[in-house]
């Protein structure tokens, strides 16, 4: 009998979710939402502090509303996202949804869009549902970039081809 060893690397830590809404209450209510589920949450109340937030930290998921008070609206922080960490999940969060919003905000890279009222279970729903399309994406993308292999003795199982070979 033979053993195939697969080193497996894998990063336990929180999802680090951020949360951009300029009403206090809808912060507070995505926070707790989001922490009883394991994130570790970052909120901010307009634009302009959601850019000086993601200048420097990555996040894995953002809830973001797309009318916020201040000179930065949630498209430009959409922007911003998807150029310095185009990975994140975003989730959009508004109460003044149109056809146009919703097309911007897709050809922007969004990955869920929600509208006011929401509840948790809704909230939960899209959250899950977008990191697991791009878990599901990113692992996609690793299995065309590189083959995933086990060798052992004489034999090679390459897993992306699903081929087995013996000694060559």
């Amino acid at each position: 009998f033979w053993t195939l060893q697969r080193e497996l690397v894998t990063v336990n830590h929180p999802t680090r979710s951020m949360v951009v809404d300029d009403e206090r209450g809808v912060r507070f209510f995505l926070e707790e939402t989001l922490r009883r589920e394991g994130h570790q949450v970052t909120s901010v109340a307009s634009g302009e502090e959601a850019l000086e937030q993601l200048r420097e930290t990555p996040f894995d998921l953002v809830m973001l509303d797309l009318k916020l008070g201040g000179r930065t609206d949630g498209l430009r922080v959409l922007e911003a996202i998807r150029w310095r960490w185009p990975e994140a999940v975003v989730i959009i969060l508004t109460a003044h949804g149109s056809l146009d919003s919703a097309l911007t905000a897709i050809r922007e890279g969004v990955d869920g869009y929600l509208l006011k009222p929401v509840d948790p279970a809704e909230v939960r729903h899209a959250v899950n549902e977008a990191m697991e399309r791009r878990r599901l994406l990113a692992r996609s993308h690793q299995s065309q970039e590189t083959h995933e292999t086990l060798e052992a003795g004489p034999f090679r199982i390459d897993l992306a081809k699903h081929v087995i070979t013996l000694d060559g």
